[in-house]
């Protein structure tokens, strides 16, 4: 069996951070993914005289991005309390399945989204 695998990744990436008051800190990332994968694979049983190929080729483009805000409660010299939150949403392109039995299909991309509430301190 032999597996061909070729991949081209490229991607735009920005943030923003912004203090619009001198308790409140906001960040906002933004990233365009594009990636490419071409996979073939050709198989060969010369004593059964069997012989496959299988190929497959995809484009995804795919946005992806992060927002965060911190609300500073109280700050006095260099100790804190601050409220935040923040959602993020990723994207990790497939990997390739090179395992026994591996054919010329491709494996789906990782993606998830999260978010998160608390509260951070600094005391001495």
């Amino acid at each position: 069996m032999r597996v061909r695998d070729r991949r081209e990744f490229s991607g735009l990436y920005g943030q923003v951070e912004w203090n619009p008051a001198q308790r409140w800190h906001l960040q906002i990332g933004a990233r365009l993914n594009r990636t490419t994968e071409q996979r073939g694979v050709r198989m060969v049983d010369d004593a059964a005289a069997i012989r496959r190929e299988e190929s497959d080729r995809k484009t995804v483009v795919r946005g992806s991005g992060s927002a965060g805000l911190v609300w500073t409660v109280w700050q006095k010299d260099r100790d804190a309390i601050r409220l935040y939150a923040s959602y993020s949403d990723t994207y990790k392109p497939a990997v390739a399945d090179f395992g026994v039995g591996a054919g010329g299909e491709m494996l789906a991309p990782e993606t998830a989204a999260g978010a998160e509430i608390g509260m951070k301190g600094r005391l001495a």
